[in-house]
């Protein structure tokens, strides 16, 4: 079944397309929050800019401490895969990674995504939501963002 967009948001000249029963809680200039109509996944949509287009090996290392300061949540935090590695398309860079936490049985994932001067991170979060669920509503914020 497919996942329906209700919503179409504007951030910092990003489109965000929301799966439908998705709703806005809270925005500022360059962050935008979202949450499921059940209540039980919330969205976060950051834009980042810099003053120029980011190198592979800079956006490696602002991969690597976004993955570094996930890790330290908790103890009992597993990141999938292990030491996510970025890679480099034809227009942008991208680093992917879902995990959870083993007792709190919060799972979440994150996307980061270059191009040119241009970061945006896509960040999912739920509780008491069924991992296939949680995945779709993730894969929707990530293939229709425009940016």
């Amino acid at each position: 079944m497919a996942i329906i967009a209700a919503v179409i948001l504007t951030l910092a000249g990003v489109t965000i397309s929301a799966p439908t029963g998705w709703h806005e809680v809270e925005r500022t200039e360059d962050r935008l929050d979202l949450q499921s109509a059940d209540n039980r996944e919330q969205a976060t949509i950051s834009v980042m800019r810099f003053r120029k287009a980011l190198s592979f090996e800079s956006f490696k290392r602002l991969s690597a401490v976004r993955y570094e300061a996930e890790k330290k949540v908790g103890p009992d935090i597993f990141i999938e895969p292990d030491n996510p590695k970025p890679s480099q398309k034809k227009d942008y860079f991208c680093m992917l990674y879902t995990g959870g936490e083993k007792k709190g049985g919060r799972i979440f994932s994150c996307s980061m995504r270059l191009v040119g001067n241009e970061l945006v991170t896509v960040y999912v979060e739920g509780s008491g939501v069924a991992p296939e669920k949680h995945l779709k509503s993730f894969e929707f914020f990530v293939k229709e963002l425009k940016q």
